[in-house]
């Protein structure tokens, strides 16, 4: 209901921070234990999602994530380019020139449960693939991804 007829984008977003704010548990076990990980390695925690950033901003304040990358929505008629495939990654690596940062100089673990992720996945040093299916972590490790499983 929220999207049908002229949804106000301030409205929609909060209603998903009062949805991620009402969240006991976001993340999987193992995604909990990886975030934690990479947080006390001092990682820089991006969440990059072809959903809209007004949605997905409050999940990644709720988790702490340094930064979120998501689809743009102003509430007009035209969205711009999803933040999916190969947009996905040139959105991740516009946000490397906003910062100055060389991808020589970085080392990036990038994680997805979506073959559309592929690019991003392959541009990565490295590449966590998750998945519960076996089917799926041997279609992962033959584009030489490491399949996790972050369900316990």
């Amino acid at each position: 209901r929220l999207m049908l007829g002229r949804p106000d984008p301030t409205r929609l977003g909060a209603v998903a921070a009062e949805f991620a704010g009402g969240r006991a548990r976001l993340l999987h076990p193992g995604a909990e234990q990886a975030v934690a990980l990479d947080r006390q390695d001092g990682c820089t925690l991006v969440i990059a999602t072809a959903a809209y950033a007004l949605y997905a901003a409050p999940f990644g304040e709720l988790l702490a994530v340094d930064h979120v990358i998501g689809s743009p929505w102003d509430g007009g008629p035209h969205a711009g380019p999803n933040c999916y495939g190969p947009e996905k990654l040139a959105r991740v690596k516009a946000w490397f020139d906003t910062l100055g940062i060389a991808r020589s100089d970085a080392d990036i673990r990038a994680v997805s449960d979506s073959f559309s992720d592929a690019p991003l996945l392959d541009w990565a040093d490295e590449a966590w693939f998750v998945t519960s299916s076996a089917r799926a972590a041997q279609r992962a490790r033959s584009r030489g991804w490491l399949p996790v499983d972050f369900s316990s």
